[in-house]
């Protein structure tokens, strides 16, 4: 009889019987000769959308559906757990994330936006951070113009003589 020692590494979180052989005689056929291992994540390393944000979006409305950013190691195996407090970060057009929620506590690993809104028409990139962690890739999100709720004709006012013209600008406006 004979021992060896050996170092495992793993970097998938799973749960697994592991047996060994030396090439002529095994462990495999016997549980009380293998080892039930079960791997879990690591510490949170880096975030990531999960789903990201989809869009199009409409200027100043809810963006639904909501998104979320989730922990994960640095192994890209997902958190069950962890509270950081994670912000959303953008830029692309001359705006910014309305009155809505920009930066939440996760659950459970996850950070859930549910509120956001933004400003300003265009193509916006889309990050999110947390403190010591890799920030998620940027996601690019397209906001649109809200329908028509108005019209507004410019100069408000005009003079002229008869059978003269002027020229008028009739300009539609969102509701945002």
């Amino acid at each position: 009889s004979g021992a060896n020692a050996l170092t495992l590494v793993a970097y998938k979180v799973e749960s697994a019987a592991l047996d060994v052989s030396d090439g002529a005689i095994n462990s495999s056929g016997d549980a009380a000769y293998d080892i039930d291992l079960t791997v879990s994540a690591g510490n949170a390393s880096k975030l990531k959308f999960n789903p990201s944000p989809a869009g199009p979006y409409t200027v100043g409305s809810v963006w639904a559906p909501s998104f979320a950013v989730s922990l994960y190691d640095a192994y890209g195996n997902a958190r069950g757990s962890g509270t950081d407090t994670i912000t959303l970060t953008e830029d692309g057009v001359s705006g910014s994330f309305g009155a809505g929620t920009f930066s939440e506590a996760a659950i459970a690993g996850t950070a859930t936006f549910d509120t956001v809104t933004y400003n300003a028409t265009g193509i916006i990139n889309v990050g999110a951070t947390a403190t010591g962690l890799t920030a998620a890739p940027n996601v690019a999100v397209t906001v649109n113009a809200g329908a028509a709720a108005y019209l507004k004709i410019t100069p408000a006012t005009a003079n002229m003589a008869a059978g003269s013209s002027v020229e008028l600008t009739v300009t539609a406006y969102d509701s945002g």
